[in-house]
């Protein structure tokens, strides 16, 4: 008999209605200048949706958010807020700061759920421009054209859309049905999103143009999982972050990620908001004790602090400023891991070359799978596409641009973590926003 999917679908977030909205935009102190809306990372304006909502303009409020961010559901969700806006809020030196991505995410359902229109039909400038990646900041680059009246199609390589936001973050952090309804709002636009349409090749960038699209948006993101070369590496049950989440954020597929942990010993090797998640999903498939192992320590993680407060309630166990050397294995099938403590040669300068092993602190665990969680690179198809064109590439195999969006190559931009090596959704959402302004402004006025 086929094992079940687990289909029990849940959040970690707590229900908020108007009631809650209401009484957090009733704190605001209305400060004239909104410290909070400059810590957007989206520019989705707190300041001026708490505002409207303390006055009773709900409509107002919710069309605020969603015409400043097209991904605004989403945004709510997952946006480190922390260390954005609400680390900004003026409230903190009183009392508590406003729970202002709580206000985000009522006031996107509210938006949705009564039908609000918040947009006017652009005229149609039957121009067209093309967007690899559907993934944040694409979606908001399509979007934005879209709204000045462009053609926009997006290429997607997978059979969903949402790039990270759709195969990395866990379910029980971003609602599928939150994510569905942003991606909707988009195609609202008239947005085309091509989904299992990768765009790959030496010259695909070229033919895209020669196609007809006056410009390119180049947002494949980082596809490609980083991966520790130690003895033991090979071994049956060792297995990267990306094929672990995939897994898990697939319902059709969950049971087979709930196969790789279940009932096992799990080590997850990466002290970022990935091994946060990958750590924590572990342990509600049913993993019998899970390690997040870190070289950083405790207050050096850099994964944000929700993250690592929901990783402590499911009772993950942290090592931190700690050194996986050697995995170890029976009949090709991990066992178990080996290292040693670790302190950095330079203060402050987190990256593994700085890491220096302390004699006396080996250790040795007893597990069954290892998750590597150590970051994501630039994939092959985006070297490919830079290779035998203008397009050029930096470290790591980032793309340069200039500062307007634009790569070496005549109406080619560039921009999300393909560009910056990685960083949150709202930056992607802001990047994709101040690219489609540069497009709009290189056709129209044929300029970079």
């Amino acid at each position: 008999m086929q094992k079940k999917s687990p289909k029990k679908e849940f959040s970690v977030k707590k229900e908020f209605g108007l009631h809650d909205a209401l009484r957090e935009a009733d704190r605001c102190l209305l400060c004239h200048d909104a410290p909070c809306s400059s810590g957007c990372a989206a520019t989705t304006d707190p300041g001026k949706f708490i505002r409207q909502l303390r006055f009773r303009n709900i409509k107002g409020a919710a069309r605020t958010i969603r015409r400043n961010n097209i991904l605004a559901g989403v945004c709510a969700e997952v946006c480190p807020t922390c260390k954005l806006c609400v680390e900004k809020c003026s409230r903190t030196g009183i009392d508590r700061p406003i729970q202002i991505n709580d206000i985000q995410r009522f006031l996107a359902d509210y938006q949705n759920e009564m039908k609000i229109d918040v947009f006017d039909a652009p005229k149609p400038l039957k121009k067209k421009v093309a967007v690899i990646g559907a993934g944040p900041s694409g979606l908001s680059c399509a979007a934005n054209l879209a709204l000045e009246g462009y053609d926009v199609t997006v290429f997607e390589k997978n059979k969903t859309a949402g790039g990270v936001m759709s195969w990395g973050i866990p379910y029980y952090r971003l609602s599928r049905k939150t994510l569905s309804r942003d991606i909707k709002e988009v195609e609202r636009l008239g947005v085309k999103i091509k989904l299992n349409t990768p765009v790959e090749g030496k010259k695909a960038v070229e033919k895209l143009l020669k196609d007809g699209f006056l410009s390119v948006y180049m947002s494949a993101g980082l596809t490609t999982a980083n991966f520790l070369r130690i003895e033991g590496s090979d071994l049956k049950g060792v297995f990267t972050s990306v094929e672990f989440l995939t897994l898990v954020n697939d319902e059709k597929n969950r049971a087979k990620a709930e196969t790789m942990v279940k009932g096992k010993k799990v080590a997850v090797i990466g002290g970022g908001s990935v091994a946060m998640d990958a750590a924590t999903s572990a342990k509600i498939l049913g993993a019998e004790r899970v390690y997040s192992i870190s070289l950083e320590a405790l207050n050096e993680l850099p994964a944000d602090i929700e993250e690592i407060e929901l990783a402590n309630k499911y009772h993950v166990i942290f090592k931190p400023s700690t050194q996986v050397t050697r995995i170890s294995g029976k009949a090709g099938k991990v066992s178990g891991i080996s290292g040693c403590e670790i302190e950095w040669k330079e203060k402050g300068k987190f990256v593994p070359d700085n890491a220096r092993p302390i004699k006396g602190t080996d250790f040795s665990h007893n597990v069954d799978a290892v998750i590597f969680a150590i970051g994501s690179r630039v994939g092959k198809e985006v070297v490919e596409m830079a290779a035998d064109s203008k397009i050029a590439l930096a470290k790591n195999n980032l793309v340069k641009i200039d500062a307007k969006y634009a790569t070496a190559m005549k109406g080619v931009f560039a921009g999300g973590d393909v560009v910056n090596g990685g960083n949150t959704v709202a930056y992607a959402v802001f990047q994709g926003k101040k690219a489609a302004e540069a497009i709009h402004e290189f056709i129209s006025k044929g300029r970079r």
